[in-house]
């Protein structure tokens, strides 16, 4: 009986991936997946994590990113088409993660699959293999600093104003 309950519980882990995967490029969410699994959500979190390895979140932006990066690799759209066409809500928003788990722009990562085609796959595997680990695989020519922070100094505000 233990087995079968197994059984009945990775099947709708694999289920629901599926269901996903058919729905990645609209803005779907964690709390989403756990209506249709049938489960409650804080139970079917933990038991997909238990299954895949991944948190279901976590799985959730990885295959966004992940369809992104093919998508950039193999059309010719623009980075802000590719962005709203795979479920992102702002082009903000994928730089943050793209950078996260590729440790480059959408546009360095076009840049450099154009140049090496072979790089797709291997970052992919990268990607795959940090298995939920927060952390970044760098792109060639990412040392650039930012110009948004130029000072060295941080910011002291003015609270002169706010004082009578």
């Amino acid at each position: 009986m233990n087995n079968l309950n197994y059984n009945l519980r990775v099947s709708t882990v694999i289920e629901m991936t599926y269901w996903i995967n058919d729905h990645i490029r609209t803005e779907i969410q964690a709390s989403d997946v756990t209506k249709f699994s049938g489960y409650t959500h804080w139970h079917f979190q933990r038991l997909f994590r238990a299954i895949t390895g991944y948190t279901l979140s976590e799985y959730i932006r990885m295959s966004r990113v992940l369809n992104v990066a093919t998508d950039l690799a193999n059309k010719s759209n623009r980075i802000t088409h590719i962005c709203y066409d795979n479920g992102f809500s702002s082009q903000q928003s994928l730089a943050r993660l793209f950078r996260r788990y590729f440790g480059c722009t959408p546009s360095e990562f076009r840049a450099r699959v154009t140049l090496d085609p072979s790089y797709l796959g291997k970052k992919m595997t990268e990607v795959l293999q940090m298995n939920g680990k927060a952390c970044v695989c760098k792109c060639a020519n990412t040392e650039k600093k930012s110009r948004k922070f130029v000072h060295d100094r941080p910011h002291t505000p003015d609270l002169s104003r706010w004082t009578a």
